[in-house]
């Protein structure tokens, strides 16, 4: 608002005239710099970026393989799972290959169902997995899901491959 606006209002409405005064002051009057962020917009843009960017690639490193877990008949032999280890690890695509043996098959489970109550694990007289010996695998997203599958199904000695969303 200019000065010849100012006075023009003024007139047109009564006030006191010490009120009148200070309002000329502050109106004519030089301002002060503004001190704060200039560009608040821009740096909450930036501070978003720079989140989305540290969430995403993060998030994006999560999903870059499929966890799989291989299966054996009862009767499978000592050395055909040492051979069928090798098997996969030779497999393209296949990048973590881990044997997970019966006993430690058992202690998972214990640990995610009966965590609420132990002692319902000590019930059993032996180990109600000690045939589930399996491999677990990690394949990456970009490998042909596919043909990585048909590769470890024709394998010696594998009954099944689950995909661990599958056996929840």
């Amino acid at each position: 608002m200019t000065e010849k606006q100012l006075k023009s209002v003024m007139d047109s409405i009564t006030m006191p005239e010490a009120m009148a005064q200070e309002l000329r002051k502050n109106v004519s009057g030089k301002k002060q710099k503004n001190r704060t962020f200039r560009y608040p917009k821009i740096a909450a843009a930036v501070i978003a970026g720079a989140l989305i960017l540290s969430v995403g690639t993060t998030s994006y490193a999560v999903y870059q393989a499929k966890n799989l877990r291989v299966f054996f008949e009862a009767d499978v032999t000592e050395e055909q799972l040492q051979k069928a280890g090798e098997a996969f690890r030779a497999i393209e695509g296949v990048s973590e290959v881990e044997y997970v043996p019966g006993e430690q098959a058992w202690a998972d489970f214990q640990a995610e169902y009966f965590a609420d109550d132990p002692e319902l694990a000590q019930e059993f007289d032996e180990n109600p997995l000690k045939d589930s010996f399996n491999y677990k695998l990690t394949v990456e997203l970009s490998a042909n899901t596919k043909e990585v599958r048909e590769a470890i199904e024709n394998v010696e000695g594998v009954r099944m491959v689950s995909d661990l969303s599958e056996l929840k």
